[in-house]
């Protein structure tokens, strides 16, 4: 009977020693939990202010596009006067070389004022990573669901938390994801009504091309497009193996001539298939996370009551 006991004694003093030593683990993994959304945090508020600052530089200054003019480099046309850029950066801060071939064109913003017209900031639509910081949209929402996973993790290790305060989460994630499905549909539906219903359709011809968009022999068009007898410039973010000379259709505002869209694919599928995986996280927040809090609540429960009977 008392080696059956000391036996039971020995159990139940391993099954509590199991137990500290898996709270200690799950303190550390909290810790490197914590530790890992910091730093995507971190990511997040870098790419917001990236995106708040490209937007305050441009703030007093209007979209431009520098040409090559009677064999003069870096010109802009601004109410039927050419403008001479002096100083010209890209969206990194570098100051940047003006000199533009003849079939080439730079997007640009220039200050509005007379004094600062020849000061401008470009852009290079091809970069990707200055696309993705100047329209940090999707990477923002895929750091979101890095945190979000994260999170679900960090609180499957803390028992202590109410399973009431994970549904109130999960109901939140779900609302946000639901908003960016309807943004999704709303961009969509907008693109499809504006080409659809519009009549409003002429025929543009490729005149340039943004510098340096080349690649596997296709380029961002610059197309120019007559209405009314009055010349309109459009440049696209379509890449095109059309060359110049070639024509392109457009379809433009009925009040705004200058509102123009070619004919092209409007779904984003990654920011489609974002949404709805932030949907899917925050139904797991409802329908799976409280399950996965109550069993970790429980077992501490089991090992106390068998130490008790011990």
């Amino acid at each position: 009977m008392g080696l059956f006991k000391k036996k039971e004694t020995e159990e139940v003093k391993s099954k509590f020693m199991f137990y500290e030593k898996e709270k200690e683990k799950i303190g550390k993994k909290s810790i490197l939990f914590i530790i890992i959304m910091a730093l995507i945090g971190l990511c997040m508020i870098f790419s917001i202010s990236t995106y708040l600052r490209w937007n305050r530089d441009i703030e007093n200054r209007k979209e431009v596009l520098l040409i090559e003019e009677n064999e003069k480099l870096g010109y802009y046309n601004d109410k039927n006067e050419f403008v001479e850029v002096k100083t010209l950066s890209d969206f990194y801060g570098t100051e940047e070389d003006v000199e533009i071939r003849e079939n080439e064109g730079i997007v640009a913003y220039c200050g509005k004022k007379k004094v600062s017209r020849s000061d401008c900031i470009s852009i290079n639509p091809s970069d990707n990573l200055e696309n993705v910081m100047r329209k940090p949209y999707t990477i923002i929402n895929l750091l979101v669901i890095i945190e979000l996973l994260l999170l679900f993790e960090l609180l499957i290790s803390l028992p202590t938390v109410k399973p009431i305060v994970v549904k109130i989460c999960g109901i939140v994630i779900i609302l946000y994801g639901v908003f960016l499905v309807g943004y999704q549909i709303f961009n969509i539906t907008s693109y499809y009504y504006f080409v659809n219903n519009n009549k409003n359709v002429v025929e543009g011809t490729i005149v340039r091309e943004i510098r340096d968009s080349e690649i596997n022999n296709k380029r961002l068009p610059i197309i120019k497009y007559t209405v009314e007898d009055k010349d309109y410039t459009y440049y696209s973010l379509v890449k095109t193996d059309k060359k110049i000379g070639d024509t392109i259709t457009l379809y433009y505002g009925k009040k705004d001539y200058s509102k123009v869209t070619e004919k092209k694919n409007p779904f984003k599928i990654l920011d489609i298939l974002i949404s709805f995986v932030v949907i899917a996280i925050g139904i797991m927040f409802i329908k799976v996370l409280p399950n996965k809090i109550n069993i970790k609540k429980e077992e501490p429960k089991e090992s106390k009551e068998s130490e008790e009977k011990a």
